[in-house]
């Protein structure tokens, strides 16, 4: 039974794409049937199982899905093939594209872009400025913010806290229970 329609006259272009308002249309979860959503390209956009939804003016296009118990609000983007699902809430502007994953309990927030071919889970969060791209993965507990950037093959598990103007890259980099907080490189 689908749990959403897509409202053809409510429409806006974004990247010279059509995306359309979705509406609920039954109760699940936290969201009330006659409920606005954000904005999907199509259906494959927005899965019609579990609780997933996307809100306020989020969008989600192009080949991303969004699936399982899924969150997207504020004015969050998820495009190209981004996956997002399980429990992962992404908002505010934040932007996960390419062939990007986010899913478990991770939490992606304010201006964080999540790109390439990395990988969000566990309950990692996302936030200020950061980027996330090339292969990585953040997983645990890390927090990373401001205008830090993980990228190439780190892998970030554990309680990491990455913050300021560090950058994480290279092959395979673990941390556990380490706090990086100034202008530095490692790679």
């Amino acid at each position: 039974m689908k749990k959403y329609q897509i409202l053809e006259n409510r429409a806006i272009e974004i990247d010279g794409k059509t995306l359309y308002r979705i509406k609920a249309i039954r109760d699940f979860g936290n969201v009330k049937s006659g409920e606005l959503g954000g904005y999907v390209e199509s259906e494959n956009n927005l899965s019609q199982n579990g609780n997933c939804w996307i809100a306020d003016e989020a969008k989600a296009y192009d080949n991303s899905n969004i699936r399982d118990d899924a969150y997207l609000h504020g004015n969050a983007t998820a495009k190209d093939y981004a996956t997002i699902c399980g429990n992962a809430c992404i908002e505010d502007y934040a932007t996960v594209k390419d062939h990007a994953t986010v899913y478990e309990f991770a939490n992606l927030r304010d201006n964080c872009t999540v790109q390439d071919h990395a990988i969000i889970a566990s309950h990692a969060v996302i936030g200020g400025y950061a980027k996330i791209r090339h292969s990585a993965y953040i997983g645990g507990f890390s927090y990373i913010t401001d205008n830090a950037t993980v990228g190439g093959f780190a892998k970030l598990c554990g309680t990491i806290s990455v913050r300021n103007n560090v950058f994480v890259g290279g092959f395979t980099f673990r941390l556990r229970c380490h706090d990086m907080t100034h202008g530095f490189r490692i790679i």
